[in-house]
């Protein structure tokens, strides 16, 4: 019986000790990646975004900002407990550049600014 509760009592050791290893390398991760985790696929959309738009296709402008905007979404849950006031910082930004495409007739420079600010938000959340 001792050597059961020894051998049960071994195993959730080395059980919770495996899955603090993970969370400290995953913190670790995000830390080093940035306050809000990697951002690299998001920017690399962004920059996508920017090329379409400074061809003036405003129309899949708007398609590829989607992309953005769902992997954005689909993250939030994840990055925002980790830094709240660098994912608004990121959040604000990218609804200003959202909004500027999404008009009726989206204005080049406007456009331009606010994927610049997205881009810069990016960054440096």
């Amino acid at each position: 019986m001792k050597r059961l509760i020894l051998a049960s009592f071994l195993a959730s050791a080395t059980v919770v000790g495996t899955i603090a290893a993970v969370a400290t390398v995953t913190a670790g991760h995000a830390l080093a990646a940035g306050p809000l985790g990697d951002l690299s696929s998001l920017q690399a959309i962004v920059t996508d975004v920017e090329s379409i738009a400074q061809a003036g296709d405003f129309a899949k402008a708007q398609t590829r900002i989607t992309d953005f905007e769902t992997l954005w979404d689909k993250d939030e849950e994840m990055m925002k407990p980790i830094n709240k006031k660098a994912w608004h910082h990121v959040d604000d930004a990218a609804d200003a550049a959202l909004k500027a495409l999404r008009t009726k007739k989206p204005e080049a420079s406007e456009v331009s600014n606010t994927l610049s600010a997205l881009a810069a938000a990016l960054d440096s959340p």
